[in-house]
């Protein structure tokens, strides 16, 4: 195949002349680009921060195939530098064409540097990781409520997107093409299932089964997160001073749930109960308490088995206050609080 050269010719020279002082860097990159048609070479991306579109950025047609001379800012290789851009494979693979200056081209050689830097970085790439899989979550919430097929299955297309990216950022590399499975498959840490459950979201029928595949992936990407967490633990020792304090903040919380129970009032046993199961989930993996799950065993048809579960958490707390030699400021009635807090 003869390679055409004149569209990257007549854009390097565009840029010297008629938007001399404007383009910052023209870059090449085909990784889009069908194998039938890298005949023709074309400016993939215009850098500049001069004005939002200069006249160089542009799309046009040429023997029915589109060419997008597509403009974008510093702040966007900024982005990938960073190992945040959706697309990174620009900076890390984009040929440059053309630069206004040495400067430019130094900023740009940097950026590239700096994002090969963070794939070094595994501790890095996981938490940049765990913020495509969370945005993955983001879009999953939205889908939920979605009934059209065409925008479930655009919700589906942008999840998958994150989750590969998630992936690659586990594997501290970047994706060629996130269309591309083979890119996945290359990989040597990927989730299990991961392969399959793609496939079968290409392939659902509905907008409940694409809920569905969307969901598994999810959760197995997830897994795969939790089970593989690169992030050093942090060397702290227990405040039982602190959780003294958040007992005796907190010991209302309990009384109300007992009442409620009490009164047979499921709903407001319930509804109480929401806020202290995330304190005492948080607390649980500070202090090493077992069996802090108190939700766990609700049953709005047997509160008071729920209250006795309730009643053993605060009985783990207060017995773990007391063994670690830390005194509640507690009081047998008020006479007695007046008596000790004298001006």
């Amino acid at each position: 195949m003869q390679t055409d050269n004149r569209l990257v010719e007549w854009a390097v020279n565009e840029a010297k002349m008629r938007y001399r002082g404007e383009v910052s860097l023209l870059l090449e990159h085909n990784t889009y680009c069908l194998e039938q048609d890298r005949g023709v070479r074309y400016v993939n991306t215009i850098i500049s921060d001069t004005r939002p579109y200069i006249g160089l950025a542009r799309t046009f047609i040429i023997d029915g195939i589109g060419y997008d001379f597509n403009q974008v800012s510093w702040e966007s290789f900024e982005r990938d530098a960073a190992g945040r851009g959706h697309y990174p494979c620009v900076l890390a693979d984009g040929v440059v064409l053309y630069s206004k200056n040495e400067a430019e081209l130094q900023r740009f050689l940097y950026l590239r540097a700096k994002f090969f830097a963070h794939l070094a970085d595994p501790v890095y790439m996981y938490e940049r990781g765990l913020e495509f899989l969370n945005s993955a979550m983001d879009i999953y919430k939205t889908m939920m409520f979605e009934d059209a097929p065409g925008r479930a299955r655009v919700a589906a297309v942008g999840i998958a997107h994150h989750l590969a990216i998630a992936v690659a950022c586990f594997n501290q590399t970047y994706n060629r093409d996130y269309r591309r499975v083979e890119d996945l498959r290359a990989m040597k840490h990927v989730p299990e299932g991961f392969d399959a459950l793609y496939g079968k979201i290409v392939a659902a029928k509905s907008v409940g089964e694409l809920r569905t595949m969307c969901h598994a992936l999810i959760s197995t990407t997830r897994d795969f997160f939790k089970a593989n967490d690169r992030r050093a633990p942090k060397a702290k020792t227990p405040d039982y001073q602190y959780l003294a304090d958040w007992y005796q903040e907190c010991s209302y919380y309990f009384r109300r749930v007992y009442y409620f129970c009490e009164q047979g009032d499921a709903w407001q046993a319930f509804g109480q109960s929401g806020g202290l199961q995330t304190d005492l989930e948080d607390l649980a993996a500070e202090f090493g308490l077992p069996d802090m799950d108190i939700l766990a065993h609700f049953d709005a048809d047997d509160l008071p088995a729920f209250a006795e579960k309730v009643k053993k958490a605060e009985n783990t707390i207060v017995a773990a206050i007391a063994a670690a030699g830390v005194a509640l400021d507690a009081y047998a009635d008020v006479a007695e609080f007046l008596e000790k807090n004298q001006p």
